[in-house]
């Protein structure tokens, strides 16, 4: 039996998560709670395997309450209203998570992952995903063919599409091709320091040099970028912003 704890200060969305797990004859719901200490007593008292838990709780977040569970041996499945970009950073960082309304199918794709994998809780990942979101030294990783290199947002120049892959450029000087599209990291960046210069160039704009006649931006490696008639509103609107 599957011991379940779930933490959601929305009382719909709580009867609805309720009513699906319902239909499992394997998972046992111990108890439902809105805000982070109680929360935190349910986990102490009950020791779940699984806690469902909301981003924003009544008084604090998703990531107060894990910070002050000082053992963790559950699996955390986050249920969240949040848009692309939370999605996108979830599904980077391999976290579980269901979006709301919630997707029965859904559900159960995430249920099954949880009874098929051996390691049921990975606290560096949900701290690399923590650190993302609060853009707290931002790193990535990057899988460069086999194995990973962790990667600062700020270390990255720009990011270039080569068909379905991805160009990294680093601060190094050294480029690193990825097997994602530009458009994955359009999503996960989007929330980041990063600026759609064209359909083939994500530019990070802690690293322009300087912008020519509002056409084309000179990054710190002397690269020029052009930036599309489509993007120009977009790098007009940056301007005012930073100026």
């Amino acid at each position: 039996m599957i011991n379940a704890i779930i933490v959601e200060n929305d009382f719909n969305s709580l009867n609805y998560i309720l009513k699906i797990l319902n239909n499992y004859q394997d998972i046992s719901i111990l108890g439902t709670a809105n805000t982070i200490k109680k929360g935190e007593q349910l986990i102490k008292d009950l020791k779940p395997d699984i806690l469902f838990l909301d981003i924003e709780l009544d008084d604090g977040n998703a990531f107060d309450l894990l910070d002050n569970v000082k053992t963790r041996k559950f699996e955390v499945i986050f249920t969240t209203a949040y848009d692309t970009y939370y999605q996108k950073a979830f599904q980077h960082f391999a976290l579980n998570y269901l979006l709301k309304p919630i997707d029965p199918q859904e559900l159960d794709s995430v249920l099954n992952h949880y009874r098929s994998t051996t390691v049921k809780y990975n606290s560096q990942k949900l701290s690399q995903f923590r650190n993302f979101i609060k853009n707290d030294n931002s790193k990535i990783l990057l899988n460069i063919g086999g194995s990973y290199i962790a990667v600062s947002l700020d270390d990255i120049i720009y990011c270039k599409a080569n068909q379905n892959f991805t160009i990294f450029q680093l601060t190094s000087g050294k480029s690193e091709m990825i097997s994602n599209p530009l458009k994955y990291y359009t999503e996960l960046f989007f929330d980041k320091n990063f600026f759609k210069a064209n359909r083939s160039f994500l530019i990070n704009i802690t690293h322009i040099k300087r912008i020519i006649k509002r056409e084309s931006i000179e990054m710190t490696n002397s690269e020029t970028i052009n930036v599309s008639v489509k993007n120009r509103q977009n790098l007009n609107e940056m301007i005012k912003t930073l100026s």
